[in-house]
Formats: structure tokens, sequence, C-alpha cells
């Protein structure tokens, strides 16, 4: 008991203080790290996604428009659609915004493709319409990066008259109603992205493809 009749704290007391405060302070920072980190995805989270809605808006802007333009099978003279897709892969003839410095009617090339550094990208391919013969050469193509770290494509095809899904659009004479693109980031899954295609569509003047020799 001290002179003035309060007892000061003892050393288990100050020793239990301590180790009270400690705690407490772990578990503070620890919170500040979880809430660092949760901040650090969300970010990344939300850069991911502007870059997926960049993608989409390019997308629709040279799809949608695609051309009704007619080629000629070379093995056998059959007329078919610049348009052909598998479930992994899209060419098509469209438009390449002019705000990308390139604008006018292209051959353009949707696949995602394996990285050298490893997972895959998606990647875009184009050159400059320049008439119905001879076919593309892809080798020759430019390229571009789209996105990083895909981890899913899936692209889906729907006719005028029918409704259902198929998984690939090959040699047939006229254009898909409707596109759809699903995609998926870092193993996040994007919401499918649906485009008609306006010169599918009746009563649509550009349904009118032009004769196969005019350029």
């Amino acid at each position: 008991m001290s002179r003035g009749g309060q007892r000061g704290f003892t050393l288990i007391e100050v020793v239990v203080a301590l180790v009270l405060l400690a705690v407490i302070l772990t578990g503070l920072m620890s919170a500040l790290v979880t809430f660092a980190r949760t901040g650090e995805r969300v970010d990344e989270r939300t850069l991911a996604g502007d870059d997926v809605r960049l993608v989409y808006a390019f997308l629709k802007q040279s799809l949608e428009p695609a051309s009704p333009r007619l080629r000629q099978r070379p093995e056998d003279s059959v007329a078919v659609s610049w348009l052909q897709g598998t479930e992994s892969e899209l060419e098509w003839l469209g438009l390449m915004p002019a705000r990308h410095g390139v604008g006018g009617l292209y051959h353009l090339r949707l696949s995602a493709e394996q990285a050298p550094e490893g997972g895959r990208t998606l990647m875009l391919y184009y050159l400059p319409y320049a008439g119905d013969d001879p076919p593309p050469d892809w080798s020759q193509a430019s390229s571009h990066l789209l996105l990083e770290a895909v981890t899913g494509l899936e692209i889906s095809y729907r006719a005028l008259d029918e409704a259902e899904w198929r998984t690939q659009w090959l040699d047939t004479p006229v254009l898909p109603a409707r596109v759809q693109i699903s995609l998926a980031q870092g193993g996040s899954a994007w919401p499918a992205l649906m485009v008609p295609v306006l010169a599918a569509q009746p009563r649509a003047d550009v349904n009118r493809s032009e004769p196969m020799g005019r350029r």
C-alpha cells in the first residue's frame, strides 16, 4: 500500500496489459493489411473490367456492321460468307473504327492464343480489304493484343430463323443474325457480349450482297 493510500501496478499487471496491447495492435495491423489487399484486388478487377469493356465496344463496332459480301471457295467456286467461325476463333469482313487510325473495310480475325511467357492472350489480326479474290494472307496481317491472362473464350452463332445457338459458322452463304462472345480473364467470367449482325436482319438494305465481281 502506498503512502497516499493508492496501490501502483504490479509487474504482472504491466506485462498483461502490454500483451493485450500487442494482441490488439496485431489484430489492427492484420485488418489493415487485409483491407489494403482487398483494395488492390478491387482496383485490379476495375482495371480489368475497363479493358474488357473496351474490347467489347470494339468488337461490337466492327462486328455489328459485318459485310454481307460473298467470296468463292477456291476448291469448288461455291459462294460463301466472309464470316467464318468456330467456338474459339472468328474471322469476318468488317469496319475498323476510324478512331483507331485505320478506318475502312478490313479482314479481321479474333482468337485466343498461347503466350510465350505462359497463359493465353486475346489477339486481333487485321488486313485491309483488297477485293474478294484472293483470300487474305494472315501471315502478312498486323496484330494487336486485346487482353492478357485470358482463361476462357467461347463464341457461338445463331441463324435468323433458328432458336438454338451453334458452336460454329462455316461455309454458309449468309451471315448469322447473332454472335455471342463469352470471355473469362484471370479465372473470372465476364458477362457475354451479344452482337446483332445488322446485314442479317430482315428488310435491311445491307442484307443484299454486291455482285461477286465488283470491288
